[in-house]
């Protein structure tokens, strides 16, 4: 019996360490189960900063990129402007050089008009200064002579 009760006496013993050990070991889980925990809600933290930052970011991209197209909108409406402006000016530009080249012809067509009216007055004089001070017998008013490119008009020969 004595056995038996010191057998017993052990295996209480022992239940006591198993339970105390079994104690610490749950101690020491929870301790861990709550480390995990709080590494669990920090880095839930972390996403959920990294995730702000990232909405920050692309609302930075949308920004830039509505900015991005208004610039370019302004820009091809400023080279729309600038193309038709130059159209404009070309416009005016063949208008002016279509008037220039009137005005050229109908200056030509004057100065032939007045030559030819003062050769008219001019001639008959000229004529007779001829025949009378060089015995001139032919008289040619508006002789013209063309060589190559190259031309001559004489009033009166």
């Amino acid at each position: 019996m004595d056995e038996i009760r010191d057998i017993l006496k052990e295996l209480a013993t022992d239940l006591v360490l198993m339970k105390e050990t079994q104690k610490d070991a749950v101690l020491k889980s929870q301790q861990e189960w709550k480390e995990i925990a709080d590494r669990f809600r920090e880095t839930d933290r972390r996403f959920k900063e990294t995730d702000e930052k990232f909405k920050e970011t692309d609302e930075k991209f949308k920004a830039a990129a509505l900015k991005s197209q208004q610039e370019w909108k302004e820009l091809k409406d400023q080279f729309r402007e600038t193309d038709k402006r130059f159209k404009e000016t070309d416009e005016k530009f063949k208008e002016t050089k279509l008037f220039v080249k009137e005005v050229s012809k109908k200056l030509g067509e004057l100065g032939n008009k007045m030559g030819s009216f003062t050769e008219g007055l001019a001639l008959p004089s000229l004529s007779r200064i001829l025949q009378r001070d060089f015995g001139a017998t032919h008289i040619f008013p508006r002789a013209r002579a063309v060589r190559q490119d190259r031309s001559l008009e004489i009033d009166v020969l």
